[in-house]
């Protein structure tokens, strides 16, 4: 279906996932945020972990950087735009929405309990190394990824749409096809809600 098809029948999504890291909260621009008060750095570029490789950063920033997504306590820290948890939450009262994210489940409890505070209305939580099965098992109708990879994926496994925000600078203009590319996340959730 081309993506003029896919963005019409997003409205009908009725079990529609998320990915965490990126999506639900902008954990690229606080890890590099605290990278940069730790190391004393003049400028951190926003990367995620799975542009980290091929980063010039030295070792041990990138190793810190490593470090920090998958710690608990700063996890717990992140705080998500104000205006996105209400529309998520109103989201959570029209639709079934889940999380699938590619967290260690090490940090579950944290993840979990941090879910619970800013969008009390997910139906569940599903931390797993590789996201398409995951999302294909689960009969999800639409996904909302920042990944370009994970959304190119992640197509294959959802009747309906991926949703894919861009929200990384160097990522502009890798959109994968027979992708809906929105700006925000916010933006996504007015789309799977039928806002303009």
């Amino acid at each position: 279906m081309d993506m003029f098809g896919n963005v019409y029948k997003v409205f009908d999504a009725v079990r529609v996932g998320f990915d965490i890291d990126g999506v639900l909260v902008d954990t690229h621009i606080q890890v590099s945020e605290e990278v940069q008060r730790v190391f004393k750095l003049k400028e951190v570029p926003v990367i995620t972990s799975w542009d980290m490789k091929d980063s010039r950063l030295p070792k041990e920033v990138i190793d810190y950087m490593y470090k920090l997504l998958y710690d608990s306590a700063f996890l717990g820290g992140l705080v998500p735009d104000p205006e996105l948890v209400e529309a998520v939450r109103h989201l959570c009262r029209k639709k079934e929405v889940h999380v699938v994210t590619s967290r260690k489940a090490d940090s579950a409890r944290e993840t979990d309990t941090w879910l619970m505070k800013y969008y009390p209305g997910i139906k569940s939580l599903n931390m797993v190394r590789s996201k398409a099965p995951c999302v294909q098992s689960m009969a999800l109708h639409a996904f909302v990824e920042d990944n370009p990879n994970y959304a190119a994926e992640i197509k294959f496994q959802v009747p309906m749409c991926a949703v894919y925000m861009p929200r990384i600078s160097h990522n502009v203009g890798k959109n994968p096809r027979g992708v809906i590319v929105v700006k925000s996340t916010l933006e996504a959730v007015r789309l799977i809600l039928g806002d303009k």
